[in-house]
């Protein structure tokens, strides 16, 4: 007995010490920041981002920050938690393409996941966002719906420009503009499946939008309406993606410090606003067929004119939805398989 224990205890001795380095990465997350016309915005999310990782909530996780350095080039930086502080560490560098298309797109996320490999990926785009409207419609839809003009005309002060609201891209750039389509290849053509998306950007939870990306991602966070130019409070929700050293994440308690935050702003005197969804993308085709039995059912349309909209301008873009099944169907049995 005594030399069986022995070599038992030998053996033990020779096993190797597993240490954190040991581990594979959770997850790798990618903030892609679209542009440079909300540079000034971009500044203050990295900075609530860095004070986030500074709690030291990141463990073997990895948080890589893409952005324009200028209107054709992009710089991505991975930033590391090291005795308290957070430093920035030169990660790739990457040439856009005259306009942005799938294959440019799916070569800048296909490397960073390929140099930051993780058993998981979450991605976040912060930029303007148009949702569903391609962009060869923007500048005719934006004088029909009257947004800029209209948006914000009862007030009769100045407006900071965190007031300013985003789409997805820039329109003035083609370089930085990013069809949904675009993106929904991108994502496909890597062969990796995200966690979630989340869009800080304008109109991103519109079904059409969702439902083109519907199998880029399990889960997507997104707004109906606008979002302010300062997009989300980072250093709240950052903790939620990286939860248990960045081996969980808890979108529900993301989305609620997006919103938790802007009512707390609002109600202490601030003209701010927030609207956000959570979406689960697994009941996107399962709503899809859902909503072919009310178009089927349907025999009047809805008035647009009645129904709840989600943009600012006279002439509106986006609408509720549920709305309108509520008031175009009146089949019981589709409406609550839509419901």
């Amino acid at each position: 007995m005594m030399l069986c224990f022995i070599s038992v205890a030998l053996i033990s001795c020779r096993e190797k010490i597993h240490t954190p380095e040991d581990e594979p990465t959770p997850q790798t997350l990618i903030v892609y920041m679209v542009g440079t016309d909300l540079s000034w915005a971009y500044d203050y999310n990295e900075e609530g981002i860095a004070k986030a990782l500074s709690k030291d909530i990141k463990g073997q996780s990895r948080v890589i920050i893409v952005r324009h350095s200028d209107k054709k080039t992009l710089k991505a930086i991975e930033l590391e938690y090291k005795n308290g502080t957070i430093e920035e560490k030169e990660f790739a560098s990457y040439n856009l393409p005259i306009e942005m298309d799938e294959s440019s797109l799916s070569y800048i996320f296909s490397d960073i996941t390929s140099r930051a490999p993780a058993t998981s990926y979450g991605l976040i785009i912060g930029s303007h966002g148009w949702g569903w409207i391609p962009f060869a419609d923007f500048e005719s839809q934006v004088k029909y719906n009257g947004m800029k003009k209209s948006a914000m005309k009862h007030l009769d002060i100045e407006l900071p420009r965190e007031f300013i609201t985003r789409f997805l891209g820039e329109s003035s750039t083609p370089s930085n503009i990013i069809e949904i389509p675009t993106l929904a290849e991108a994502i496909s053509a890597t062969g990796k499946k995200f966690e979630y998306i989340l869009f800080d950007a304008c109109f991103m939870a519109n079904v059409e939008a969702l439902y083109d990306l519907r199998n880029s991602s399990k889960y997507i966070v997104a707004s109906l309406c606008e979002i302010m130019g300062k997009g989300f409070p980072y250093e709240k929700t950052i903790p939620y993606l990286l939860q248990n050293n960045g081996k969980s994440y808890d979108l529900t308690q993301a989305a609620k410090s997006f919103y938790e935050y802007y009512e707390q702003v609002s109600q202490s005197g601030g003209v701010y606003t927030g609207s956000i969804a959570v979406v689960d993308c697994s009941q996107l085709d399962a709503l899809a067929n859902a909503m072919r039995k009310v178009n089927q059912a349907v025999e009047d349309l809805a008035e647009p004119n009645k129904l709840q909209t989600y943009d600012g301008g006279t002439n509106h873009l986006f609408f509720d939805l549920g709305d309108y099944v509520n008031q175009a169907c009146k089949d019981q049995t589709n409406k609550q398989a839509f419901e």
